[in-house]
């Protein structure tokens, strides 16, 4: 983890490893590295993800992995402790010398966060067949870059991405091991946590279109101020979830007013919201609630066009992969704790197309997607304990 975190260190500490950029590509040279030195032949698919089999024969996979893309001035441990994970449990059946009756297939994700193109959930999603191939043609990021370009670089070719599933076609099941990113487990004082379900997000563009006029010489009743009910919608947002019980969230992430200037009435404004939640006609009802409120506060003097954005429904955790789980935290002591995920995941992707299970281990002060991200060996033990153990009873034939 500590030579990791070298790839793609930032002066502030934090982590920058973007897709299908040098310190993302590096990161999977120095993963490769290790499975070499352990005489694997890992190789990257259509979409750039790594692979490593582990076993022979014709008898289904368990896929174990995660990422090893961050966000802009990101953490050590979000999609890393994964993938790391992983590879220390390669290395334990390699060395333990036991013949594996089971095969055992490592995958470490291309994309998961989607901060460069917004194409999050890039590799796994290619692998459940789900890539939507005339945007992944239209996207470019903020240089002008477009994903198509970016992939060849990199010797791989966006047409190519329709064959990316066929490395799942003899998966059993997907196991992942992340940290939490939030703060329930170390406030709960418990070190391992199972996913019931991770959450669903629905993300929606709003553009108020009004006319731009002179701040100074345009009387408030003559006013088609774009901004004014923007920023309603905006109060109108966190009031939509106040009464949901804590089963959503929704936040405004993005509100800019056009043309921009101290001294120019807008003429435009544009936001972009999103809510989540594990209930999918929960998300449904508070999107109709917040577009039905920027209706109303644009009035007739304000123009309001909603347009839909990125859509990502709930994932439930499979259930017996995830008793096969618990068994494990008993059988060393530990009480593992139910948790709905509020972040995204590829396991989530892949809950589509086959059984998928997800370990939780703390997060110090529930800090991720920053500098300050961190969890302490002693903190992730417990999980990476469970989470080797399943594995190899999967390998190893033991049990069920």
């Amino acid at each position: 983890m500590a030579e990791l975190g070298q790839i793609g260190r930032r002066p502030t500490g934090g982590m920058q490893r973007l897709a299908w950029t040098e310190e993302e590509f590096a990161a999977k040279t120095f993963l490769t590295g290790r499975l070499e030195a352990l005489g694997l032949a890992p190789e990257l698919d259509e979409a750039a993800n790594v692979w490593a089999d582990l076993g022979q024969g014709e008898g289904p996979a368990l896929v174990i992995g995660s990422h090893l893309d961050t966000v802009p001035e990101g953490g050590r441990y979000d999609g890393a402790l994964g993938v790391m994970a992983a590879l220390e449990v390669v290395r334990l059946l390699v060395e333990s010398g036991r013949p594996l009756r089971r095969r055992v297939r490592l995958c470490a994700f291309t994309d998961e966060e989607g901060a460069r193109f917004g194409t999050g959930l890039f590799g796994s999603t290619a692998l459940a067949g789900d890539a939507d191939m005339d945007h992944l043609a239209a996207v470019t990021d903020r240089q002008g870059v477009s994903l198509s370009e970016a992939m060849a670089a990199r010797g791989k070719h966006l047409e190519r991405l329709p064959d990316a599933p066929r490395r799942l076609v003899d998966a059993a099941a997907y196991l992942e091991l992340h940290i939490e990113q939030g703060p329930r487990l170390e406030r709960m004082g418990r070190d391992v946590g199972l996913v019931t379900t991770i959450t669903g997000i629905h993300q929606v563009r709003y553009r108020f279109l009004g006319e731009a006029n002179h701040a100074g010489t345009t009387a408030i009743g003559d006013r088609r101020d774009a901004l004014l009910p923007a920023a309603q919608t905006a109060l109108a947002v966190r009031r939509a979830v106040e009464g949901a019980d804590g089963r959503a969230v929704a936040t405004v992430g993005y509100l800019d007013a056009l043309p921009g200037a101290a001294n120019v009435v807008p003429g435009e404004a544009r936001m972009a919201v999103e809510v989540r939640s594990p209930d999918s006609a929960l998300m449904d009802e508070i999107h109709r609630e917040i577009a039905a409120e920027a209706r109303e506060a644009a009035g007739g003097r304000v123009e309001v066009r909603i347009d839909e954005g990125h859509l990502a429904h709930p994932a439930d955790m499979d259930r017996l992969w995830r008793e096969r789980l618990r068994a494990q935290a008993t059988a060393i002591g530990e009480e593992a704790v139910d948790l709905v995920s509020w972040a995204g995941h590829d396991a989530g992707a892949l809950a589509r197309v086959l059984p998928a299970a997800m370990v939780f281990v703390p997060s110090h002060d529930g800090v991720s997607h920053a500098p300050t991200e961190f969890t302490a060996p002693e903190r992730y033990r417990a999980g990476l304990t469970v989470f080797a153990r399943t594995v190899c009873q999967w390998a190893w034939g033991l049990g069920a």
